[in-house]
């Protein structure tokens, strides 16, 4: 079974992501209310890909973008935010940048609904099998 982390602060969207994706992609999900949990659960725990809100209770957009090369250590990242507009693009091209392999805004998946996100999360569990991606060693503290 795939396993997925999800990052993300507001516990509603947070229980909705888990019981989406579990229903959809048939993951195990592990929800992190911010980046200091993720790391420590990276440390013990290898998700095959995860979803990461850029805005947490421990760390602003800028923060959690430059966190993403140590983080995408560990698994594929997938950024979700609720940014919108000029400061998304900008938003969307340092995260790819620094490692996200893709860059979501909520308000798209609330158009498209949780079938598009899952869609995204099944392509980067794809992509990882397709191109041999070997799994890394969790974050070392």
């Amino acid at each position: 079974m795939k396993r997925l982390l999800i990052i993300e602060d507001d516990p509603d969207e947070a229980s909705n992501l888990v019981r989406n994706m579990m229903k959809l992609l048939e993951v195990e999900a592990v929800h992190s209310p911010d980046l200091f949990s993720a790391r420590g659960i990276l440390q013990s725990w290898r998700p095959d890909v995860a979803v990461i809100d850029l805005k947490l209770l421990d760390s602003n957009p800028p923060q959690t973008i430059e966190a993403l090369p140590e983080l995408s250590k560990a698994c594929p990242f997938i950024v979700l935010t609720g940014q919108v507009g000029l400061e998304a693009d900008s938003l969307r091209k340092q995260a790819i940048k620094n490692g996200a392999r893709n860059f979501v805004q909520k308000d798209h998946v609330a158009a498209g609904g949780w079938q598009m996100l899952a869609g995204i999360i099944r392509d980067a569990f794809l992509w990882d099998l397709a191109n041999g991606r070997k799994k890394t060693q969790p974050l070392q503290p």
